[in-house]
């Protein structure tokens, strides 16, 4: 799923904004329903809390109470600041009240669940900062705080409530430099973190639809000068994304990894064995790549966890 540009998200901000400077309920559109994607039938394919008109009932909802909010949120996307804008969805207003919060975090015995039977917009960061329009139950503040850990963190703790937010920092990619099968199970992985994939190969029998449902696929004439391929001009690779050299039994690793180090992706990984890797580098130094390109923190070869095997 592609997700809204930081122009996108901020536009649909200070519209919601407006509206409410202006006293009144933003009206819900293309641009809204864009921007909180976390409503979309695709994002809520495997939820059977949330429903995509509850973004309807929300936006109804809000008033000038909700102002500081969504500031909070303008200003975070305006700043590159990591923050997440979140979304209390009150499924059963009944069983949220009745709640009791009996979890393993509540030091001080039984409490109450959900501090009210109301829906609302919460902003969130990783410092422990909360901007709600009312003082949140310990219970839901928790709930608050959790959206920071990614989307799939503890989104229904208990009946009657659900939770769901959107990332408001740029959101990266990762690019897979080949269509085998290491790059199919990557691509299951880094959808639980909430990333958009692209997966790159030359070969329509393993870059298809049925290998990749969820990706955005590119495919190439050819390995051959990845540099002058309009096609991945028009990824336009920046410093948020990460690239990931898994060609198909390496065959195609040189080319690959002499066009990542020429993009600004903040991370670049190879797969496979130290010597390939070094015969690699060396080829590359010979074409005149600068050997200081490939420190430790700019190329991590090889890729993924030393697991100790």
């Amino acid at each position: 799923m592609d997700k809204p540009t930081q122009q996108e998200l901020a536009a649909a901000l200070e519209q919601v904004i407006a509206a409410l400077e202006a006293g009144q309920a933003p009206q819900p559109n293309a641009a809204l329903r864009r921007a909180f994607y976390c409503f979309s039938a695709e994002a809520l394919a495997h939820d059977p809390d949330i429903v995509p008109e509850d973004l309807e009932k929300i936006l109804a909802q809000l008033s000038a109470a909700d102002l500081p909010t969504f500031q909070a949120a303008l200003a975070a996307v305006q700043n590159g600041r990591q923050a997440w804008l979140g979304f209390k969805v009150v499924t059963d207003p009944a069983l949220v009240l009745d709640s009791v919060d009996t979890s393993v975090w509540n030091f001080n015995g039984p409490g109450q669940g959900s501090s009210d039977d109301q829906s609302g917009v919460f902003f969130s960061t990783k410092n422990k900062e909360i901007v709600f329009s009312r003082e949140p139950s310990p219970r839901d503040r928790r709930q608050m705080l959790d959206i920071t850990r990614g989307p799939h963190m503890h989104n229904s703790q208990y009946a009657g409530v659900a939770w769901t937010s959107i990332p408001l920092e740029p959101q990266g990619r990762v690019v897979m430099l080949g269509a085998g099968d290491v790059s199919r199970a990557l691509e299951k992985v880094v959808a639980l973190c909430d990333f958009d994939t692209v997966v790159i190969d030359d070969d329509a029998d393993y870059l298809n639809e049925a290998r990749f449902a969820t990706s955005r696929r590119v495919l190439l004439e050819n390995w051959e000068n990845l540099s002058t391929v309009a096609s991945l001009d028009a990824l336009a690779i920046n410093e948020h994304d990460y690239l990931c050299v898994l060609t198909r039994g390496h065959a195609h690793d040189t080319e690959a990894m002499l066009w990542a180090v020429g993009t600004p992706a903040s991370y670049i990984g190879m797969l496979g064995n130290p010597m390939k890797n070094e015969q690699i580098f060396a080829f590359a130094a010979q074409t005149g790549v600068a050997p200081e390109v490939f420190t430790a923190e700019r190329i991590h070869a090889p890729i993924g966890l030393r697991m100790g095997g």
